[in-house]
């Protein structure tokens, strides 16, 4: 695996995670829409519903990929490594979805980042 990517992946993955759980209820709104083809067609509605469930599941997929590659990274770690990694993802990036409630500064959610981009720098499988 390419480090740079990986590193890139890693940095990606809270903001890939936050992403895909807000398009699958956008995805999951345009798929249980009530009208039918022709109801939406007459109502002109219809292309622009498609299209716009067809940009979300595209970027979802793109971002899905990036998840699925930090995920499987983490799989090659051995126990202590990926405890450690694992530790350092989810405090450092517990800020996404409460920096706001903690109050910490960006500075401060940005060294627990960089601690774990470190980690993963130290790791022997890259």
């Amino acid at each position: 695996m390419d480090k740079k990517q990986i590193i890139e992946d890693f940095k990606a993955y809270p903001k890939v995670c936050r992403l895909i759980a807000g398009w699958e209820k956008e995805i999951a709104m345009y798929q249980n829409m009530q009208l039918t083809n022709k109801e939406m067609s007459l109502n002109g509605e219809f292309d622009d519903h498609r299209s716009e469930r067809d940009k979300l599941t595209q970027a979802m997929n793109q971002n899905q990929i990036t998840k699925l590659r930090v995920e499987r990274w983490l799989s090659l770690l051995s126990d202590d490594q990926r405890s450690v990694v694992e530790e350092r993802l989810f405090s450092g990036n517990s800020w996404v979805a409460t920096a706001m409630e903690l109050n910490y500064s960006e500075k401060t959610c940005q060294r627990y980042l960089n601690a774990a981009v470190k980690t993963i720098q130290s790791c022997e499988i890259i």
